[in-house]
């Protein structure tokens, strides 16, 4: 997905992060979150940083940055439902999140949306 729309992935994963989570979940989250940074761009840079919390270490956090060209139109009380947050013309683009949010609640982990200068920053929080 990422090589075919010449998307950079530039990742910050120290060496020695030692973390016991199902792989094949967190990677449902992470596909999700990055697909929606592939849609409808060319030669972005996506920037994917995890550590352990320096103000809390016994939680995983993962940032995923960069230029969000998707018509988000975010509110609290609905920015994880189905379908209701996305202009695009792939219908998968509408689930992620909520399958995304119900991946990480089953995980005892949350998911937030931060507004940041280039658009929107996914970050994601998991107890290790």
């Amino acid at each position: 997905m990422l090589k075919l729309q010449e998307i950079q992935l530039e990742k910050q994963i120290p060496e020695d992060l030692e973390i016991s989570i199902r792989p094949n979940q967190i990677r449902e989250v992470l596909y999700n979150i990055l697909y929606y940074y592939s849609e409808n761009q060319k030669k972005a840079l996506i920037h994917l940083k995890a550590a352990l919390d320096s103000a809390d270490p016994s939680y995983l956090k993962i940032l995923i940055s960069g230029k969000l060209n998707l018509d988000l139109n975010l509110s609290e009380e609905s920015r994880f439902e189905p379908f209701e947050n996305f202009r695009s013309n792939d219908s998968r683009i509408g689930m992620g999140l909520s399958v995304c949010y119900g991946i990480l609640q089953a995980n005892r982990g949350q998911l937030l949306l931060k507004k940041s200068e280039s658009g929107w920053d996914f970050i994601v929080q998991l107890p290790v």
